[in-house]
């Protein structure tokens, strides 16, 4: 089970997202075999400034959790540019696309249960897409994408999100959701997976 929320709004300088997730599943069709598959909970937020009608300045935020990875916390702050390819834009009447990319620095922060820590600072490069169907109406397609990579060891230390899927807008507010997650951290506590690939059927919920 997943539930999810985002909230986002515009305005002609300003810009600002956040969103909420949490991921439960379990396998087993007993109670004595049942065990968990995914315990995650993240919360993140971003505030654009837009210099230009596409150039922008960002400030943003991420916090999770996730008991399967061992992941006690993980904290990460950063700051940066971002220029906004298209917004909302028709294209060849397919339907209304958008897509920005974004290069800054972050700090980031995480602990593992068995006392596994680690802090660094990381230059950040994300992208993020979304294409609204035009014959569908409320059918979403998109794809977010972060790197980011240890200055003091580009090589060795780095941390990858990505997610792509669906969205379908069945009221005003709320949506159902189908998308693939991939998390990968290079370096982590003993015994922990370095990748996390993860198939999401849920509810959301958008303001």
């Amino acid at each position: 089970a997943s539930l999810t929320a985002d909230l986002s709004r515009r305005w002609e300088k300003h810009r600002f997202t956040s969103a909420l997730g949490y991921y439960f599943a379990q396998s087993g069709d007993n109670k004595l075999d049942k065990q968990k598959t995914e315990n995650r909970f993240e919360i993140s937020a971003q505030e654009d400034y837009f210099f230009i009608t596409k150039l922008y300045g960002y400030v943003s935020g991420k916090y999770e959790i996730d008991e399967i990875m061992q992941l006690d916390h993980r904290i990460r702050l950063g700051a940066g540019l971002g220029y906004q390819w298209l917004e909302g834009v028709d294209v060849a009447g397919l339907g209304k696309m958008s897509f920005n990319q974004e290069v800054g620095g972050a700090w980031v922060k995480e602990k593992y249960e068995n006392g596994y820590d680690d802090d660094f600072a990381t230059v950040r490069y994300a992208h993020h897409y979304t294409w609204d169907f035009a014959k569908t109406e409320g059918l979403k397609f998109f794809h977010n994408f972060e790197y980011l990579p240890d200055l003091s060891d580009f090589a060795e230390n780095y941390l990858i999100d990505a997610d792509i899927g669906l969205s379908w807008a069945f009221s005003a507010n709320w949506q159902l959701l189908a998308k693939f997650e991939w998390d990968y951290k290079s370096q982590v506590a003993e015994g922990v997976k370095h990748s996390d690939l993860r198939y999401i059927l849920g509810l959301g919920y958008k303001w």
